[in-house]
């Protein structure tokens, strides 16, 4: 993709130019009709303090709101919403492919900020979506998801590359782990509790070649 102000290639996944600074929508350009609608409640972006709009992102029969920054481009999510448009917009996945999934993490390496909520003010934990995405959001358990503009984009062609099943393969893998059952050695004669200074056969032998020799 390029640029929309300069016409510049943009970084692959990054929705911010490298060469003007400008920040494209690539998150909803192209897939939805959004109409920017002032917010029911005032959120103020927790990305750059710019008053967010309300988008209606779904259809006349049922509208979605999402609200967005009409300056970053960046997006919160309510609890559930983000989860309901990738489940809308992603079809059932039945496979992974693995390289595209390896390409996508390494478009991880956004400098480190915190956010605050943009409806409590608590400061926002980062998350690693899916737990392997590469998208590190801003999450309030409380009241919901921030992506800078670009993640959401980078969020749907994981799941789309299988990252799902990916995880979940990588989660059953690490339970079955844990609960692999340690099977005890065998006790041999010979050897007292604590005694460390031969293995339980060699003592057993060293006693055997004693009592000969006596």
């Amino acid at each position: 993709m390029k640029c929309p102000s300069c016409t510049a290639p943009l970084p692959a996944g990054r929705a911010r130019c490298s060469y003007c600074g400008s920040t494209a929508d690539i998150d909803f350009t192209g897939k939805f009709c959004a109409s920017a609608q002032p917010p029911a409640h005032p959120r103020t972006c927790c990305g750059c303090g710019h008053p967010m709009d309300t988008l209606d992102i779904g259809t006349s029969e049922a509208p979605f709101f999402v609200e967005r920054c009409p300056a970053c481009l960046g997006l919160f999510f309510d609890p559930g919403e983000l989860e309901a448009i990738i489940d809308r917009d992603v079809p059932q996945v039945h496979g992974i492919d693995h390289l595209a999934l390896s390409r996508l993490a390494e478009l991880n390496g956004e400098p480190v900020h915190y956010r605050k909520c943009p409806i409590c003010g608590k400061t926002m934990n980062r998350i690693n979506y899916g737990k392997s995405s590469g998208v590190i959001a801003d999450r309030c358990r409380d009241h919901g998801v921030y992506l800078d503009a670009g993640e959401l984009r980078r969020i749907v062609a994981w799941v789309r590359a299988g990252g799902r099943l990916a995880a979940a393969e990588k989660a059953a893998e690490k339970k079955r782990a844990s609960q692999a059952i340690e099977v005890p050695a065998p006790s041999l004669p010979g050897r007292e509790e604590g005694d460390v200074a031969f293995p339980r056969i060699g003592t057993f032998l060293l006693k055997f070649l004693r009592d000969r020799l006596d």
